[in-house]
């Protein structure tokens, strides 16, 4: 069986982001309240690169 992607779909923020990213395993999160304030949305997008 092969690797399965792990996306992460709890309290992802600007502030916490970056951790999630950067996490062994993770292909990505869902970003939930966060995306209703644009610039937090735009700083968590900045993150994943």
């Amino acid at each position: 069986m092969g690797a399965l992607p792990v996306i992460y779909g709890g309290s992802v923020n600007a502030k916490n982001a970056a951790g999630f990213f950067s996490a062994e395993g993770a292909a990505g999160v869902l970003v939930g309240r966060a995306s209703l304030d644009a610039k937090a949305f735009a700083s968590i997008v900045g993150a994943s690169r």
